[in-house]
């Protein structure tokens, strides 16, 4: 039995002293980095004529740079040691932020990022295969903990001070981020020449070449899928700084003030409950930590996905950030079981080319946002959040494979880890029941959807809804309307309905369009209605502005009476060389109820169908045959006597009728935009302007047609003894 020392004990049961040198250096330059770069896209874009593409360039090469060069500077830390590539990247990049002082084309900018990206990727992997040397296998996933930790001190830190200096130097800020980088790179010196012979000893003493090298990661399939998983992961974490964002903006009123709070909540939880869920996974299986940190993120973004308030992004992020604090220290872990010791720092660094999901990450939720909107592209990540799952599993089943450990010994491990045995046993006790309940609610959906689905209708219903109508007489309404088979199941429905969305029956008249569906039908009657007075003598635009003040758009409202198409034949008769306000003369006036949220286009067919209900009446059309007026002539007719300043309608017609039988000059005064129109209002006009002025009411109509009353004749004109058909012997005339 071999005796440890009280210095070797103390070693194995501590961290080495050089350990916490490099996570204190972790937080220290991503401080210092970050306390410039995050504001290098502002001074393009203030100082420079590069455009947004070329910004968005340079800023993206560090991300290529540290993708593409982690598995260059891992194996080189593996064949020259890590004492050896830590100092020269640190030297190289502090020298590469100097630089930024002096960067004056586009080519300096990124060939400078690139270095940095590059100095990144070297660094970054080679300090993780030390520190994985200098201790103990059992300690190892919290020191990956606690190194993701100083990552988000820097970056808490690091843009608060830069908010602070870049106003006052510009450029010049990443004069004392170098500067940082050069105290940081003497310390590690320092370090390093302390410790050295303890580096010596903990590095493999066996060095391999680089053909080697390529022929260990092309045969270690459990390396591949476990960077496909953490490229997957890298670009569905890059979300939170790519569309979240912009998805808040659009979302929430507050969207741009809860942004930075959901970023600070991230970086705090981080910091503060890092060691916590470490110590936690320390005792569990990678994969089992794996699935329970990919699950967290398909739930945080679930709750993303229903949106439309604070709560949901907030309840999102810190799900989110559980799952965060999970995955990025255990897939380290993971790395580092599958490393050979001679190879441990080029496994981290093709681990690193994961990161290149980082860069595509933003490609495609930006795609995703622009194209399905901000709910389509979380339910997306939220499923590609389950499909991690799949890429880390099959990694480790191949690593437990080469290791001899059995699939069953991997999901038995699993089941105790996420305490998910009872349950299963539980289910397969409950599988028939669960079966029956099934099937059972299999059959009432079905009957229940055919029962609720329209037997067919065409155009659209108005469907009235009194003040203390029952479930069953809105039901019988809506059998009767053709919107649903069955009224029976009407009050079940509705039920089911207001408690998962809490809709409500308004009473009112509601216009149901031939293409809703009864889900469609239930979101308009618990909207509720309003009622509008649409006055006979109305023009298009008056029309427009009394809609408005109901909360319907005037351009909408405009935009649907002279562009839209409506079936109706008595259209036909206008004449097709009339373009603006087509339908003038056609939408009738009355009291009018209409939903909320209705469709100027609705609102327009409403009108046109009112009219065509008095078209209908069969005097009015078989008058105007026998007269041999127009349809459009008669309206426009009525549309002067709504304009005409006679108390009675009839003697109106009469005098109108006269003037142009005597192709005299009406001089009925006009309302805008007729006013201003000169083939409407010119005072040596003869005859009929070009079409209605405004939308009679049917008195108008009905004192309009011919042949005119006769005792009205007869009042106006004793002496004359002539009738109206005689003075309209020639209606063509006008």
């Amino acid at each position: 039995m071999s005796y440890l020392s009280r210095k070797e004990r103390y070693r194995q049961q501590h961290y080495h002293p050089l350990v916490w040198s490099l996570l204190f250096g972790t937080a220290f330059t991503r401080t210092a980095a970050f306390m410039s770069l995050p504001f290098l896209a502002i001074y393009l874009s203030d100082h420079t004529e590069l455009n947004t593409v070329e910004i968005g360039l340079v800023l993206g090469m560090s991300g290529l740079g540290g993708a593409l060069g982690g598995f260059v500077g891992g194996y080189l830390s593996d064949l020259f040691g890590r004492r050896v590539i830590i100092t020269l990247s640190m030297i190289v990049w502090t020298s590469a932020f100097f630089c930024f002082i002096f960067a004056q084309t586009y080519l300096h900018f990124i060939l400078l990022n690139l270095v940095h990206g590059l100095c990144r990727s070297f660094f970054d992997p080679t300090s993780q295969a030390l520190m994985s040397d200098l201790t103990a296998e059992s300690k190892r996933l919290k020191i990956f903990g606690y190194r993701y930790t100083a990552l988000n001190i820097g970056l808490v830190l690091g843009p608060l001070l830069g908010t602070v200096l870049y106003p006052l130097l510009g450029i010049k800020t990443f004069f004392f981020t170098g500067v940082a980088f050069f105290i940081y790179s003497l310390v590690l010196v320092g370090q390093f020449s302390r410790y050295s012979h303890q580096i010596k000893a903990a590095e493999p003493e066996a060095k391999v070449s680089v053909l080697e090298c390529v022929n260990v990661l092309r045969k270690d399939t459990s390396l591949t899928y476990c960077v496909l998983g953490g490229a997957l992961f890298f670009a569905i974490f890059a979300q939170l700084e790519a569309s979240l964002p912009l998805h808040l903006s659009d979302d929430l009123e507050n969207g741009a003030t809860l942004y930075p709070f959901l970023l600070a909540l991230n970086a705090l939880m981080v910091i503060l409950l890092q060691g916590i869920v470490s110590s936690w996974a320390e005792h569990k299986n990678v994969l089992s930590s794996l699935i329970i940190g990919c699950l967290l993120f398909a739930l945080g973004y679930m709750a993303f996905s229903l949106g439309g308030n604070s709560s949901s992004y907030i309840l999102g992020i810190i799900v989110l950030t559980i799952g965060e604090m999970i995955i990025f220290p255990v897939s380290n872990q993971f790395i580092d079981n599958l490393a050979d010791e001679r190879l441990r720092g080029t496994y981290y660094g093709a681990y690193n080319f994961s990161q290149i999901g980082l860069f595509l990450g933003p490609v495609f939720g930006g795609w995703l946002l622009k194209g399905m909107g901000g709910t389509v592209m979380w339910w997306i990540m939220a499923a590609l959040s389950l499909h991690m799952i799949w890429f880390f599993a099959i990694g480790y089943r191949r690593y437990a494979k080469k290791n001899g450990i059995g699939i069953l010994q991997i999901v038995q491990q699993i089941f105790t880890d996420l305490h998910l045995t009872r349950l299963v046993k539980f289910s397969i006790k409950m599988i028939p029941l669960i079966s029956l309940i099934t099937g059972v609610s299999l059959y009432f959906y079905y009957y229940l959807d055919e029962g609720l689905a329209s037997p067919g209708r065409k155009g659209i219903v108005e469907i009235q809804i009194s003040e203390n109508a029952s479930l069953r007489q809105i039901g019988s309404e809506l059998k009767k309307k053709q919107i649903i088979k069955d009224d029976s199941l009407f009050p079940i429905y509705y039920w089911v309905n207001r408690v998962f969305y809490s809709n409500s029956i308004q009473p009112g008249v509601y216009q149901v369009s031939p293409h809703m569906k009864i889900d469609d039908v239930m979101v308009i009657l618990s909207r509720g209605t309003f009622t509008v007075e649409i006055p006979a003598g109305a023009t298009v635009t008056e029309i427009a502005d009394i809609l408005s003040s109901h909360g319907v758009h005037k351009e909408d409202f405009l935009a649907a009476v002279n562009n839209e198409t409506y079936s109706f034949a008595f259209l036909n008769h206008i004449p097709q060389a009339r373009k603006e306000y087509r339908l003038e003369g056609y939408l009738l006036p009355g009291k009018y109820e209409f939903r909320k949220g209705i469709r100027p286009k609705e609102i327009v067919n409403t009108m046109l169908k009112r009219f065509q209900k008095v078209l209908n009446k069969s005097i009015y059309l078989q008058r105007l045959q026998k007269e041999n007026v127009t349809l459009d002539e008669w309206v426009t007719v009525a549309s002067l006597i709504e304009q005409s300043k006679q108390a009675s309608k009839a003697v109106s017609a009469y005098d109108i009728y006269t003037m142009l039988n005597k192709r005299s000059a009406l001089n009925i005064p006009l309302k805008d935009p007729y006013n201003k129109l000169k083939a409407y209002n010119s005072p040596e006009r003869v005859g009929l302007p070009p079409g209605p002025v405004n939308n009679p009411g049917e008195d108008s109509l009905r004192a309009a047609l011919p042949p005119l009353d006769w005792s009205v004749v007869k009042e106006r004109d004793k002496n004359r003894k002539t009738t109206v058909t005689e003075k309209k012997s020639d209606s063509k005339d006008f």
